[in-house]
């Protein structure tokens, strides 16, 4: 079974979420829970409570530090789609509008 399909796309739209998926990225960089974590971690020294929390800041931080990476990244993914996509669209019209010009013009028949 073969199935064919067409997907339109509005530019506009994916590049408007090309920028959410940024602006979130960079929100989330703003903040910085690990160092608020941190300074809980001082405030209870030499508790197992403050070694938990050291480790949590390790974590939050190495992880929120990839997940803005990754935003940033899909980010430009999403709008390197969006221009690879409009040039294709153009070279497929610009080839489509010269072979019409070859062919001449097509009747339908009876």
């Amino acid at each position: 079974m073969t199935m064919t399909g067409q997907v339109e796309i509005e530019s506009a739209d994916v590049r408007d979420a090309a920028r959410a998926v940024g602006a979130a990225g960079d929100a989330a960089a703003a903040v910085d829970h690990p160092e608020h974590v941190a300074a809980l971690a001082a405030a209870l020294p030499g508790s197992r409570s403050a070694n938990a929390a050291r480790r949590l800041r390790t974590a939050w931080r190495d992880a929120s530090t990839g997940w803005v990476d990754e935003a940033r990244t899909q980010q430009a993914r999403l709008d390197a789609t969006v221009t690879a996509t409009l040039a294709a669209d153009t070279r497929a019209t610009t080839r489509a509008s010269r072979l019409a010009g070859r062919l001449g013009p097509v009747t339908s028949p009876g």
